[in-house]
């Protein structure tokens, strides 16, 4: 431990400073309190970005990850984006590709209906992934909402404005 006033090595059990007579106590307090003052402005300290404009680009975009990108939070904008698209591909793909199979096609062999059972599958997974980016952007717009977002700094989108 060093004195605050004189700056010199202090031993833990010592109750003085040998060289000025300085309290130990008053230096364990001290830096109590500067340890505290660095965790509280840790925790206060507020992101310069607008809630307004995430809590918009979250409600009208939020399924591509929009929001996440003007937060800062690149990665996440990409992969949100990438599991939105990826579902409206799947599903509109194999949607369009069901309703073009020929149906009128007697008799019925049986890669007519593995194309059937592939295509119901790639619609139910395509569903699955636009389901999950839509909850996904919603849990994230709620968190816009009240007050709990954080950018990619980790600091807290509280403010409506940019003032």
């Amino acid at each position: 431990m060093v004195c605050s006033k004189c700056g010199k090595e202090i031993g833990e059990e010592m109750a003085f400073c040998p060289s000025c007579g300085n309290a130990v106590e008053e230096v364990k307090k001290a830096a109590a309190a500067s340890e505290s003052e660095i965790k509280n402005q840790g925790e206060n300290r507020i992101s310069k970005r607008s809630r307004v404009c995430a809590f918009i680009l979250g409600f009208f975009l939020g399924e591509f990850g929009i929001h996440n990108f003007y937060l800062g939070r690149i990665l996440r904008g990409v992969c949100q984006c990438v599991l939105f698209i990826a579902g409206f591909i799947f599903y509109l793909y194999s949607l369009l590709k069901l309703t073009m199979l020929e149906t009128s096609q007697l008799p019925r062999n049986e890669e007519f209906y593995e194309d059937i059972s592939f295509h119901s599958f790639m619609i139910l997974l395509g569903i699955v992934l636009l389901l999950a980016a839509v909850i996904w952007s919603f849990v994230e717009w709620v968190k816009i909402l009240n007050g709990t977002a954080k950018d990619a700094e980790g600091l807290k989108v509280i403010k409506w404005t940019n003032e």
